[in-house]
């Protein structure tokens, strides 16, 4: 495997890369991740590392070498493994039969045009003056590395002042603690992967659904896609909330230490 720098990135696209997978092009622009191919001129499969993500692209060989097998193992490893076709699949089954773990995402379909300004903009607003939505900046960004749960915010960026050009965010603060949170947890130009998180003690109060939204706005106002691929059922149902349009639910995989 042969891994690609800045420059040569865009071999990827030989591919036939998803159009809407906000961590691969990120990757491909430069802004994170890691990325390998299995040739420079005649590519005809490759893998893309980005955040918690391993992307398997093209075509598996019928032959996984040991290289092959050691990136998948090291870079998937705790990490969402996806398959852009079966043949990859059979790749996972085969070569790691004793610690793969396959389990569901659910994805949306990407419309620019669906979303409610209107709906968005009241679930936006607070009616405790103690709350208030605030949008990231550079000390919201340094603060919430200093936390794991609120790190997702902005930690795959190579820097906090990296966050600050290439993504954006909105939180709720209480008592100088970063309590709810949706940010770009990644970013390609025109489009960002969304998080969102609120601290356990605050959880059912509506605070994610109020981030979520003024970062909605925010990235219509700047003509951003803000892309949204749910993890559990309770994503999904926040989603359609927001004005998503639910697509499909799909598998994915994970290896892990020794056997299970």
């Amino acid at each position: 495997m042969i891994e690609l720098f800045l420059e040569d990135r865009k071999r990827l696209t030989a591919l036939s890369l998803p159009e809407d997978e906000v961590c691969i092009w990120s990757c491909i622009e430069g802004i994170m991740g890691r990325s390998w191919i299995n040739d420079v001129e005649h590519p005809t499969y490759g893998i893309v590392a980005v955040a918690d993500f391993l992307f398997l692209l093209g075509s598996a060989p019928s032959e996984v070498n040991s290289e092959l097998k050691n990136i998948i193992e090291t870079f998937g490893r705790n990490q969402i493994i996806l398959c852009g076709q079966p043949s990859w699949e059979k790749v996972i089954l085969e070569e790691f039969p004793e610690n793969h773990i396959p389990f569901k995402r659910y994805s949306f379909y990407w419309e620019p045009e669906r979303f409610d300004k209107k709906q968005l903009q009241n679930y936006a607003q607070t009616e405790d003056l103690s709350v208030e939505v605030l949008p990231f900046t550079l000390s919201t960004a340094e603060k919430a590395l200093e936390n794991n749960f609120t790190a997702d915010y902005c930690m795959f960026f190579e820097s906090p002042e990296a966050f600050m050009r290439q993504g954006l965010g909105y939180c709720i603060i209480k008592d100088q603690e970063i309590i709810a949170g949706a940010s770009s947890y990644s970013a390609c130009c025109g489009a960002i992967d969304i998080t969102i998180g609120t601290d356990q003690a605050y959880r059912r109060q509506g605070l994610a659904l109020k981030c979520a939204s003024k970062l909605i706005l925010a990235c219509l106002e700047k003509g951003i896609y803000p892309r949204w691929d749910a993890a559990n059922l309770e994503s999904v149902e926040l989603a359609k909330k927001l004005g998503y349009r639910f697509k499909e639910e799909y598998q994915v995989y994970t290896i892990k230490e020794g056997g299970i």
